[in-house]
């Protein structure tokens, strides 16, 4: 599981799903939550100064967003050179078999489909830490000291 100090992006458009999201984030005692409404916001998250002393050290990214798809912020993150093994978690409500195996050619984490329950959630993020673990946090830039 990833450690409850971890900082976790939500993007997704609807502010319901971000909220159960949240909520279920809590309850498993993680804290440091930042939300983005589509996929142009998590970037800006992603880039912003703060990132090097306090990166975001997961994504969970609805897959389908108006102007911009996670599929896209996907491919964005995977394509920078800081963020390339940055954990990424596709959220879907579609069946669609061809959603869910271009997110994994362009390199998400894992997929949760929706609607979720709890257990599923922490399923993932246990399988997301255990696939990219220390790894991902020994690569992270650090703040000059």
């Amino acid at each position: 599981m990833f450690p409850v100090d971890s900082k976790i992006l939500i993007v997704d458009d609807s502010s319901f799903a971000r909220t159960i999201l949240k909520n279920s984030l809590r309850e498993m005692k993680y804290w440091k939550i930042l939300e983005a409404q589509d996929s142009k916001s998590a970037q800006d998250v992603l880039v912003e100064a703060g990132q090097i002393a306090d990166p975001v050290h997961l994504v969970i990214a609805d897959i389908h967003m108006p102007e911009y798809s996670g599929l896209q912020l996907l491919k964005w993150i995977r394509e920078r050179e800081g963020f390339k093994s940055l954990p990424v978690i596709i959220l879907t409500s579609s069946q669609d078999k061809g959603d869910i195996l271009e997110a994994g050619k362009l390199g998400a984490s894992h997929f949760i489909i929706k609607p979720f329950d709890a257990e599923a959630l922490r399923d993932r993020l246990a399988a997301t830490w255990a696939k990219h673990g220390l790894k991902y946090v020994e690569s992270l830039p650090r703040a000059n000291k």
